[in-house]
């Protein structure tokens, strides 16, 4: 049985464990997250220099619109940036 002090622990329930500050968890093959203790490799932020971002991915319509075009880009460029901030930030990637 894990000390009172204890950084990774059984929680509320059977099926849950808890990590304390500090504390770590190495997957082994076959868990759901799994990376046979190494983290996964460092994916590069992608880079869109035009267009605005505003939440939206709009449909460029039947007569072609560079601008359209360009946003939806830079849209889906945030997007995917604030994807891989999240996986860097919970340790997932690099």
């Amino acid at each position: 049985m894990a000390g009172e002090n204890a950084k990774v622990h059984q929680g509320q329930s059977p099926d849950e464990l808890t990590v304390e500050s500090g504390g770590s968890i190495n997957i082994k093959a076959g868990g759901v997250i799994k990376a046979a203790g190494t983290q996964a490799s460092a994916i590069a932020d992608l880079t869109h220099a035009v267009g605005t971002a505003d939440g939206t991915v709009a449909d460029v319509g039947g007569a072609f619109n560079q601008g359209t075009l360009n946003d939806n880009f830079k849209e889906c460029t945030t997007k995917i940036n604030a994807i891989l901030v999240a996986l860097r930030g919970a340790g997932i990637i690099a």
